[in-house]
């Protein structure tokens, strides 16, 4: 495809950005509020 334009390396940090706060933030967020929600059925 050739040289990437500088639009498309932007765009690719952008959702590389993203995908690392996805990992970062979001999973375990989303891991303890199932962990919360097991918890308080017992």
């Amino acid at each position: 495809m050739g040289a990437m334009s500088l639009e498309e390396i932007t765009y690719q940090n952008d959702n590389f950005d993203w995908f690392v706060r996805q990992v970062t933030l979001e999973l375990p967020i989303q891991r303890m509020l199932r962990g919360y929600k097991d918890y308080s059925l017992k």
